[in-house]
């Protein structure tokens, strides 16, 4: 675990928003696959799905995709398409690959008496089938999807209506997050930031969080030191 600027400590009752993907399941390298198929699919030649999108929301994803290869459908259309083709692709693997130490996290928080919701860019469906697969569907009782806002990361629009949501002061609030553009929401929001920079896949810069963690259970376990002390 490296800190970055301050020590970043989650109190019993604090409210805590996730991000999904790269946070609670590691969804990026399935997210390329599946946008690199479903591309191929509209008659895109070997298209290559920019990792520089990761966070924003369906609209403005299928906007610079649509002008960056011509494409003739209309955004409704294309989003509507897209998040089927996901989700039928995630409904037939097996399990979802869940990022080590957050469930273990999420349920350590649960019983501190913390207020969790999601935070996330995906659509509403992906996010409920998601937690439901993963088996933490009941911790969260507030979830705010790229459908819930007019502005995506790195706005900070997402998790100040997830704070509203909780009736949680901004300030109160801790993020977790992977990936810049979350970040960058976080802090916009005045919320203090924790990312998990512990993919191999991940490279972005989150050197603005308060915190940068590589191990969720490294980080659950020094939750329950300084608890304890």
């Amino acid at each position: 675990m490296t800190k970055t600027k301050q020590p970043v400590a989650i109190q019993p009752g604090q409210p805590v928003i996730f991000d999904m993907d790269g946070v609670l399941v590691d969804t990026e390298p399935l997210n390329e696959q599946h946008m690199e198929a479903f591309l191929t699919s509209l008659g895109v030649k070997k298209p290559a799905f920019d990792p520089e999108l990761k966070g924003f929301n369906s609209q403005t994803i299928w906007i610079l995709l649509k002008q960056q290869y011509k494409l003739q459908q209309n955004i409704d259309e294309l989003i509507a398409q897209a998040r089927n083709h996901y989700l039928d692709f995630l409904k037939s693997l097996d399990q979802l690959p869940a990022v080590a130490g957050t469930r273990e996290l999420v349920e350590y928080l649960d019983s501190l008496g913390c207020k969790l919701a999601i935070g996330s860019s995906a659509s509403p469906r992906r996010i409920k089938f998601t937690l439901e697969k993963l088996g933490i569907a009941r911790y969260f009782p507030v979830i705010i999807s790229g459908d819930d806002i007019a502005r995506s990361k790195p706005a900070p629009d997402v998790f100040l209506l997830a704070a509203k949501k909780l009736d949680a002061d901004p300030a109160d609030c801790i993020v977790i997050e992977d990936a810049y553009n979350g970040v960058t929401a976080a802090k916009a929001a005045g919320m203090t930031c924790i990312a998990y920079t512990g993919a191999e896949h991940n490279h972005d810069d989150l050197s603005a969080a308060d915190l940068i963690i590589r191990d969720f259970a490294e980080f659950t376990d020094s939750l329950k030191k300084d608890l304890e002390q």
